[in-house]
C-alpha cells in the first residue's frame, strides 16, 4: 500500500467493532459511569461491563441503563459522534468545521473519544498518533450553559461560555 494508507490494512471489520466498543467505554469513562455501575470490576477502574448488541458494533455498557432518558440520549449522541469521527478519520476525510461553540465543543469531545479508543489498543496506537498529527483540532472552547448542566449531572466541573 502506498503512503499513509498502509495503516488501513489493520482495520478489519472485527477491529472496527472493537474500536466502536472502546468509544462506548471511553464515553462511559468520561461520564464516570464505572463508579455508578453495579459491577465491582467497573467501580475499581475503567468500564468493563458487557456491551449491548448493536448493528454497527460497539453497543453500550450495561451501566448506561442507569441513566435517565435525557442523559442516555446525550450519551448516545456523544458515542455516535465519536464513531462518526472515527469513520471520517478512517476514510481520511476532512472533519467538519463549525462556528457554533456548542458544536465545536462536541466535535472536540468526539475527536477525543475516537483517538482515545485507538490509542488504548497497542495495535492501533500508531494510527492514533498519525491522525493526531494530521487533523486540525478546532480551538478549545468551554461548553455552553446547557452542556455544562449535563456534565455537572455526571459530576464534572466545567467552565461555561458566557
Amino acid at each position: 500500500m502506498s503512503g499513509s494508507n498502509w495503516f488501513l490494512q489493520d482495520l478489519t471489520p472485527e477491529r472496527i467493532c472493537a474500536v466502536n466498543a472502546r468509544i462506548s467505554r471511553s464515553a462511559a469513562d468520561l461520564f464516570d459511569m464505572p463508579s455508578r455501575c453495579r459491577r465491582r470490576s467497573c467501580r475499581r477502574g475503567q468500564c468493563s461491563a458487557a456491551l449491548s448488541a448493536e448493528s454497527h458494533g460497539g453497543g453500550e455498557p450495561e451501566c448506561v441503563a442507569l441513566l435517565g432518558d435525557h442523559d442516555r440520549a446525550f450519551f448516545g449522541m456523544l458515542t455516535e459522534n465519536g464513531r462518526l469521527v472515527f469513520s471520517l478519520l478512517r476514510d481520511w476525510q476532512v472533519l467538519p468545521v463549525f462556528d457554533d461553540k456548542e458544536m465545536v465543543f462536541l466535535l472536540r469531545e468526539a475527536i477525543s473519544l475516537a483517538v482515545l479508543a485507538l490509542y488504548r489498543e497497542p495495535a492501533t496506537r500508531l494510527l492514533a498518533r498519525v491522525w493526531l498529527r494530521r487533523i486540525d483540532l478546532p480551538p478549545a472552547v468551554a461548553p455552553t450553559l446547557a452542556l455544562a448542566r449535563v456534565y455537572r449531572r455526571f459530576g464534572e466541573e466545567v467552565d461555561v461560555v458566557g
